[in-house]
């Protein structure tokens, strides 16, 4: 009885330890991806969406254009780029946060500048599922006014934290 309940033993142990090696090599990354080759892009702020891809949103710069534009990227789960949107004025315009909306759009918040000498204002951009701008909003009266997070509320409009 002894030398059955050691190899159950055993065998457990060993089982576990397999498992365990199996596991952890599961953890590595399913794909890595680069995004924004032709300038300077940076991501604040990513999302899984309803269909298992991503969206990312940051600020991008080509090499003519001293300022920053919004930067969106949407994805496939495979993290293949389905469509990429640059939304921008005279000045910097920044995403730190974004969000898949309750009809598949997509709600991005951050701050804009319309120049150099300008103050910061709140930034809150809403696009249709494809990207597509449907509205803009600028909020702010003080100096340094921005938008850190956006979530959306039960009542379908937005709440904005910054």
């Amino acid at each position: 009885m002894e030398r059955l309940s050691a190899s159950l033993l055993l065998l457990s142990v060993v089982t576990l330890l397999l498992s365990s090696s199996l596991f952890a090599q599961s953890l590595g990354p399913l794909w890595t991806k680069t995004y924004g080759n032709e300038g300077i892009a940076h991501a604040y702020s990513v999302c899984r969406t309803s269909d298992g891809g991503f969206a990312m949103a940051g600020k991008f710069r080509d090499g003519e254009k001293d300022d920053w534009d919004v930067y969106v990227v949407r994805t496939d789960p495979a993290g293949d780029t389905l469509w990429t949107r640059i939304f921008g004025g005279t000045g910097d315009e920044i995403a730190r946060s974004l969000i898949e909306a309750a009809d598949g759009g997509f709600v991005i918040a951050g701050r804009t500048r319309p120049s150099e000498d300008a103050t910061w204002s709140v930034y809150l951009l809403k696009t249709d599922a494809h990207g597509e701008k449907e509205w803009i909003r600028f909020y702010g009266e003080t100096e340094e006014d921005f938008a850190l997070a956006v979530t959306q509320a039960s009542d379908g409009g937005y709440v904005l934290a910054g």
